[in-house]
């Protein structure tokens, strides 16, 4: 069976349409954060205030704002102002940290962080050491800790109230060596040493002519979205693959019609090696979208993003190749 599963691969890549595989930059430095818990969260049907959100926050860029726009929060659930309720973010083991970057309020607008309560006066706990910080207007605050921690927590001392009785803090970031560390939250420490070897070895897989040792990389159902069909040929969604053998049949379909010259491409669930330039001078991304999954973005000196997505269990899996458009 493996025998006719590689013929078929082989046949299908040889005749694909040529994608640039190129060597992967190293990805930038993360961290593993076992959890990110909070003393209470707003409630939302939508887990929008998730206390993750702090750490993994989400930035919005478009034409209208030209600088990045913090777009998440977590915002402690109590009727009062939230004095004494406290964010705590615990490492996957004693990490280094040189220091934290604090953006208080709600940064999403001007008139939402108007709106909300304003944090005047914040506690950072590394390991339970005190470190006093002041945070004044929309500007992040800056807390030396130089020191290998696990547990870090953030505690609100004093607000300015404001008409919607929320206190929130929009985004954490933790530095070492004048690097902003990618979070990978819900993972252990085996993860972080993981992560670049699975990412080297999925694009080896995705670029050998006959996807060699891809199976086991893979986690189903996978979906596969082409980005040549989305961006070049008027919106492609994306295909998934319930199983090995139904990837099988997917990349031979595409090498069939590839045998057609002049063809126009089809969307299929056949996947193709990460579209990656090397000379773009954006790095490349690392952004946790859910508790042990993370989604990795290749800029290919265009508006278009590859991106991938991987699932931690006891390795790395790729779930879904898709695209972002800046």
């Amino acid at each position: 069976m493996r025998s006719l599963v590689l013929v078929v691969l082989v046949t299908a890549v040889a005749l694909a349409r040529p994608v640039r595989a190129g060597s992967m930059f190293k990805l930038p430095p993360v961290v593993g954060v076992k959890g990110v818990t909070a003393t209470s969260t707003f409630a939302d049907k939508h887990d929008d205030y998730n206390a993750r959100k702090a750490l993994a926050y989400e930035v919005h860029m478009d034409m209208e704002h030209p600088d990045p726009v913090l777009w998440t929060a977590w915002c402690e659930g109590k009727p009062s102002e939230g004095v004494g309720e406290t964010l705590t973010i615990t490492l996957a083991e004693p990490t280094q940290i040189d220091r934290v970057r604090i953006a208080a309020g709600v940064w999403r607008t001007d008139r939402l962080f108007a709106a909300n309560n304003q944090i005047t006066a914040l506690t950072v706990l590394a390991d339970g050491k005190p470190h006093a910080v002041s945070p004044a207007g929309k500007k992040w605050v800056e807390v030396a800790i130089g020191a290998k921690v696990t547990t870090l927590a953030f505690r609100i001392d004093k607000v300015k109230k404001g008409r919607m009785n929320d206190s929130c803090i929009s985004g954490i970031d933790l530095e070492r060596g004048g690097a902003v560390l990618a979070p990978l939250i819900g993972v252990d420490a085996a993860a972080v040493t993981a992560l670049q070897p699975a990412v080297d070895a999925i694009q080896r897989a995705l670029s050998a002519p006959d996807h060699a040792g891809l199976k086991p990389l893979l986690e189903f159902p996978f979906s596969n979205t082409n980005w040549i069909m989305d961006k070049g040929y008027g919106g492609a969604q994306p295909v998934v693959s319930a199983s090995w053998k139904e990837l099988v049949t997917a990349c031979a379909q595409l090498a069939k019609h590839d045998e057609v010259e002049d063809a126009d491409p089809i969307n299929t669930g056949c996947p193709a090696p990460a579209n990656y330039d090397p000379d773009d001078d954006r790095p490349p991304g690392v952004r946790t979208i859910g508790p042990g999954v993370v989604e990795l973005t290749w800029p290919s000196h265009g508006e278009v993003l590859v991106t991938w997505d991987l699932n931690w269990t006891d390795r790395w899996r790729l779930v879904a190749i898709g695209d972002e458009t800046l």
